[in-house]
């Protein structure tokens, strides 16, 4: 990804020695403007630390990578269902922009 002028970066939760969860983010290309953005590869956070902050701190973290790195954009994905992550991301600003849909097909 260097090569090409992308990077990427993982941030580390730690409460006192424990690793309590991730985020990882890193530069992408709008497929519809060509535009660079940041985007949330991976968020992750134990299940005894959710609902503590952890995730919200997170976030803001990759929110300043991709400042640092003049990007003015940042996206996730979120899966229709997960609606605690969903009420985070909405808490902290996030907005749908696009939505993806799928179809089941049978056996071809």
């Amino acid at each position: 990804r260097a090569e090409h002028g992308v990077t990427n970066q993982v941030f580390i939760a730690r409460i006192e020695d424990q690793n309590v969860g991730y985020i990882w983010v890193g530069q992408v290309r709008r497929v519809f403007t060509g535009e660079m953005q940041a985007h949330i590869l991976n968020l992750f956070v134990t299940n005894e630390f959710r609902g503590q902050g952890v995730g919200a701190r997170l976030l803001k973290r990759a929110e300043a990578w991709a400042r640092e790195h003049h990007l003015t954009r940042i996206g996730l994905s979120v899966a229709a269902h997960n609606s605690i992550a969903i009420g985070l991301y909405e808490k902290l600003g996030y907005e749908i922009e696009t939505q993806r849909m799928i179809k089941i097909l049978g056996d071809a």
